[in-house]
């Protein structure tokens, strides 16, 4: 998203939701759906939140007409198709969706003046640049960031985060430059992932793109409830093993560690390479999981 400039005052304040016309959002994702039927029925607000030395921007936009269903969660700036994806996703299933606003195309924004601890951040190349990953900032040092991220969640729903990754492994000799894969970089899969990814077809998943649900312990098989008929359904799951030791910051540790409840990362690669498109991806994904996982 290209950034917006806001009064002080309005950043100054702890949390505020200000009404939008969303046909007229100078922002490259709004720009993508410029056209009224987009946004029928649709309440589109922006929030400002500072915390820590930063001042977070965000969109809530919520299904006027649906308001009770998931929470849908878009907050990397740079992942395009996520925002397209929970669009049709809370037009089709109601509820609302929530997308953190960073700098220009920006998967991060940049640290406070102090960068105080509370707020994490890491090294970038070139180096001593540093910036903070939006999801990275879960916990009991960023309470409003928190806060307002979950803001759209609602009692026996689910929290689905929408995210794209870099195709292919790092160091998997075959190009690969990403870290969110199936399989390692020796072509094996990973523990808890099912099921095996099946081979490449066109328009079918593959390595990259899989539903992710946090766990306290990896199962010894998919759970039958939900993992069993996502994968009979043709789509890939992976377990994410959570600690406290390991705590990571990000939603999906936030939300099994701190705050108990259903909650499922779709993960599609962008580019594509074999036909498909993340758009498809994620629509079958979360076509899966709303039918076989997210009954109220």
């Amino acid at each position: 998203m290209k950034r917006m400039l806001f009064p002080l005052a309005l950043l100054a304040a702890p949390a505020l939701a200000q009404p939008l016309d969303p046909l007229t959002i100078v922002d490259d994702d709004f720009a993508r759906h410029r056209n009224a039927p987009a946004w029928q029925g649709l309440k589109v607000e922006r929030i400002a939140v500072t915390e820590n030395g930063y001042a977070w921007q965000m969109y809530r936009i919520t299904n006027a007409a649906k308001p009770v269903g998931p929470a849908w969660i878009i907050l990397h700036d740079n992942e395009d198709p996520t925002f397209d994806s929970a669009l049709a996703a809370v037009h089709r299933h109601g509820g609302a969706m929530i997308v953190v606003d960073t700098p220009g195309a920006q998967r991060n924004m940049p640290p406070g003046p102090a960068s105080p601890a509370a707020l994490k951040c890491h090294a970038e190349t070139p180096p001593g640049t540093r910036l903070c990953d939006p999801n990275r900032n879960f916990g009991a040092g960023t309470p409003k960031f928190t806060s307002a991220i979950l803001s759209i969640r609602q009692p026996g729903r689910p929290v689905i985060a929408i995210h794209t990754n870099t195709p292919g492994i790092a160091g998997d000799g075959k190009g690969g430059s990403g870290t969110i894969s199936l399989r390692n970089a020796a072509g094996v899969v990973k523990p808890g992932s099912w099921p095996k990814p099946p081979i490449r077809k066109t328009g079918g998943m593959n390595d990259d793109s899989f539903v992710l649900i946090p766990v306290a312990s990896l199962p010894s098989a998919p759970d039958p409830a939900c993992g069993a008929k996502v994968i009979a359904a043709g789509v890939n799951v992976y377990y994410e093993r959570v600690t406290a030791a390991k705590d990571d910051g990000s939603l999906s540790n936030h939300i099994l560690l701190r705050a108990p409840g259903a909650f499922f990362n779709l993960e599609a690669r962008h580019p594509e390479g074999d036909g498909g498109t993340p758009h498809d991806r994620h629509a079958a994904m979360v076509a899966t999981v709303m039918a076989h996982c997210a009954t109220p």
